[in-house]
């Protein structure tokens, strides 16, 4: 984060931050935070109780991978009754969903190698033959206008924005745990091939939702308009990045915007390799978007 940022968080916070230096021996960086005593166990199991038992322990499959949230979030689900396995990307999450029967799943949007909502469109393809249907909880920490629906378009049942409170987890569990009782899901509108001859899984929402086609065109424009010159300048890229995540919040993109942040901040840093690799990184995300009409 940097020192001085540390430091006004560390104030803000009501603690304090210093430096212990020794020529040759290098320095150690101090913070001190008062925090508050936590529940006891009289406590703990009087929320429990204020927040009702769950309808019935569900067997949940958590995908998250930042490893204090995925923490966090498994003993809070626990605390409530359920069992809980974990995922730290799509990539096993997909194989537990293979291997295992689970009520439902909450997913993180970003995740590397594969995230939550490509995730979840190849759960949704795979259960068109099937019928079946897991229920899915969108998790982020992104809560923009318009997430909820652009979540249930690419075939979610639910969404839940980061920091989770232990009380509205339990209720959106609740919820997912009635759907699944119903079967009352977003509907499948329908499988499709595109021109590539990829199947294509488009719900029921995506169908009425009206993205925002010129913003993408946008950013494919600007990227066909890097040249090898605006490739050796990173300040130029940072321009491009800048400009690139502004449109990619009018298609709201999680995705888009977070790589298109990167590539800003490894230009400002002088990163020129890193900054470019977040580039080309954007390409071939527009070129997915291109391919499944999203």
């Amino acid at each position: 984060l940097g020192l001085v940022i540390s430091k006004n968080l560390v104030k803000m916070m009501g603690g304090q931050l210093w430096v212990e230096s020794a020529k040759n021996h290098g320095s150690t960086f101090c913070f001190t935070l008062p925090f508050h005593i936590g529940a006891s166990v009289e406590e703990k199991q009087q929320l429990r109780k204020n927040l009702g038992e769950p309808v019935s322990a569900m067997k949940l499959l958590l995908v998250e991978d930042d490893a204090v949230s995925r923490n966090v979030i498994q003993r809070l689900l626990q605390e409530i009754g359920h069992q809980v396995d974990t995922a730290v990307n799509g990539v096993e999450a997909l194989s537990l969903w293979r291997q295992k029967k689970y009520d439902a799943m909450i997913m993180d949007i970003q995740m590397p190698e594969l995230d939550g909502i490509e995730t979840t469109k190849r759960i949704r393809v795979a259960e068109s033959d099937t019928g079946n249907h897991i229920p899915i909880m969108a998790l982020t920490a992104h809560a923009l206008v318009g997430d909820r629906e652009r979540f249930l378009a690419a075939g979610m049942d639910e969404y839940m924005a980061k920091p989770v409170q232990m009380a509205e987890l339990s209720e959106k569990i609740e919820l997912l745990s009635q759907q699944n009782q119903r079967g009352d899901f977003t509907a499948i509108s329908s499988i499709q091939i595109n021109d590539s001859g990829e199947v294509v899984y488009v719900s029921a929402v995506a169908d009425s939702l009206k993205k925002a086609p010129s913003a993408l065109t946008g950013i494919n424009a600007m990227l066909v308009g890097i040249d090898e010159e605006t490739m050796q300048d990173v300040n130029q890229i940072e321009v491009v990045a800048h400009e690139i995540k502004g449109l990619a919040n009018q298609i709201g993109s999680d995705e888009l915007i977070s790589v298109a942040f990167k590539a800003e901040l490894a230009a400002r840093r002088g990163n020129l390799e890193e900054a470019l690799e977040h580039i080309r990184h954007i390409s071939r995300i527009c070129e997915e978007y291109k391919k499944t009409g999203i």
